[in-house]
């Protein structure tokens, strides 16, 4: 099932040069290090068919630890310990210094799960700034939603516990994209709240913008790209195409409707999976182990292998969402 991918920033690189991962032998986009190089890496289930991501020490910890669930952290941490024995290229820090550095990482991210929330922001607010800021993908984050002094002391707290557990330079290393496109949203929020209008705000908001390296500037066009395309999705189907094919030519246009028929097949299919899936577990008589067993087969039955971890969250979304609704019902 594809799915359009949500705008991600990536930058050429300050983080891939230290590493010597990056443009190792002039790789493509669709290739990897370590494919390129044809290394071993460990994958869980969910990781088959997929690149290694070796763009950055982060985004090979991320890659890792996106396995969690299907492995424990032992396995990871063994798992990184072979990959970079035989993988890291020329030039790249001493196994023990990476080692380590990812410990720091791993325990960085659980304190940035604990980490306490600014005082003036509720939880419902400030859940998905973190959120985006754990994700791998390094997305555009929202400036509407939360306050411009909320969430310049969510940003001090962030870097305070980066100091805590890296150095100046390993910060720079692994979180100098993230912390800036942080401060960008607080500098955009700024800008929404003192401008006399929109026109200046737009002003401002492009000078800003102007003083942002190259690909944080087309990763901003390409949300604003996406929000216009995104505004036609109520449209009928006729004046949805017309739009999308003034915005982005007609090819791309119809690889959008393709797109679109293909999320409304998966939620076709996603609809009538849940159903039956929640006649089995109301069944009566079987064991909870006989159940899951059953679902299991309903999902592959349902669904492409590369799309069970999705479906599998979508359950667990559709559980706690009945949860709530039974626990509000008069």
């Amino acid at each position: 099932m594809p799915y359009q991918a949500e705008p991600s920033y990536a930058s050429d690189n300050q983080e891939g040069a230290v590493l010597g991962f990056a443009k190792v032998g002039e790789t493509s986009a669709e290739t990897s290090v370590a494919e390129a190089l044809n290394l071993p890496v460990a994958q869980v289930p969910s990781q088959l068919n997929t690149l290694v991501d070796t763009a950055s020490y982060k985004a090979l910890f991320d890659y890792l630890l996106s396995g969690l669930g299907e492995s424990d952290l032992t396995r990871v941490r063994e798992a990184l310990q072979q990959y970079i024995d035989t993988t890291l290229p020329p030039g790249a820090l001493p196994t023990a210094d990476v080692m380590r550095l990812f410990d720091q990482y791993v325990a960085y991210k659980r304190a940035l799960a604990d980490m306490s929330l600014p005082a003036s922001s509720p939880s419902s607010v400030t859940e998905p700034i973190i959120a985006e800021i754990e994700s791998v993908d390094v997305v555009p984050m929202s400036t509407e939603a939360v306050g411009v002094d909320a969430l310049r002391q969510l940003h001090q707290q962030i870097l305070d516990l980066q100091a805590r557990y890296f150095t100046g330079d390993e910060s720079e290393m692994l979180f100098a994209d993230e912390n800036r496109l942080r401060q960008l949203a607080i500098d955009k929020r700024q800008i929404a709240s003192s401008a006399m209008d929109d026109e200046e705000a737009g002003d401002r908001a492009q000078v800003l913008l102007a003083g942002q390296p190259d690909y944080i500037q087309q990763a901003e066009r390409n949300v604003s790209l996406a929000s216009q395309l995104t505004s036609g999705q109520a449209l009928p189907e006729q004046e949805r195409y017309i739009l999308r094919s003034a915005l982005v030519g007609e090819a791309a246009a119809e690889r959008l409707a393709d797109l679109d028929r293909s999320r409304e097949t998966f939620n076709d299919h996603l609809t009538a999976y849940l159903a039956e899936r929640q006649e089995m577990l109301a069944t009566q008589g079987l064991s909870e182990s006989d159940k899951q067993l059953q679902i299991g087969r309903l999902r592959e039955s349902f669904f492409a292998r590369k799309q069970w971890r999705r479906v599998q969250a979508l359950e667990r979304l559709h559980d706690r969402d009945s949860l709530v609704n039974s626990s509000v019902a008069p």
